[in-house]
């Protein structure tokens, strides 16, 4: 009897209409066509999407992080010869930054993407999950603040991971499956 089978449905359904479980790394052999979703429907498969820009948030993140610890520097310096008034109290504020506050959020949010990274690479969708929620925290956060740049930013960012971390737990994203849901425009 010929049987058809897809990785995404957990049965396999014979010519004579009886259904039956067959378990997903069997069938992922059988079919040889993309079933996950592409990444702005035109970019990447959302695993590829999901490293990509986890390892994009890090890179700005760090460099965030750089950027305020040496302009504290350069502005510390500045308020030092400046006789403006403004400039001193912009720097007493940037003086006054909690920056205990600022390291313990960095570094939660380095562990988050980290997270979001490993669980792309080695299918493990808790992580993913955990660098899902982080993007979810910095869209209200932006949305508390008033910034919807911001809140775009953590949506779009956001966005792949729910993919992936759906996929996975679908059995349509696995290293098995991975050949077959590879897709890439550009990258290689």
């Amino acid at each position: 009897k010929q049987s058809i089978m897809t990785r995404s449905s957990r049965y396999a359904r014979r010519d004579d209409g009886d259904t039956t479980y067959d378990s997903m790394p069997e069938r992922a052999h059988h079919v040889e066509e993309k079933e996950g979703h592409i990444c702005c429907y035109c970019c990447c498969d959302v695993r590829r999407a999901v490293m990509i820009m986890d390892i994009l948030m890090i890179l700005m993140v760090v460099i965030g992080a750089l950027t305020l610890i040496s302009g504290a520097q350069i502005v510390e310096q500045v308020a030092a010869i400046a006789d403006d008034d403004e400039v001193k109290q912009g720097a007493a504020l940037l003086q006054n930054f909690p920056i205990g506050l600022f390291v313990i959020s960095t570094s939660i949010q380095l562990v988050c993407y980290g997270f979001g990274v490993y669980g792309a690479l080695k299918y493990r969708p808790a992580f993913v999950m955990i660098a899902l929620f982080a993007y979810l925290a910095y869209t209200v956060l932006s949305l508390t603040a008033g910034s919807f740049g911001g809140m775009i930013f953590g949506i779009v960012f956001a966005y792949p991971h729910w993919y992936l971390y759906d996929e996975m737990k679908a059995g349509v994203m696995s290293p098995e499956t991975y050949p077959y849901e590879r897709y890439s425009m550009c990258c290689v």
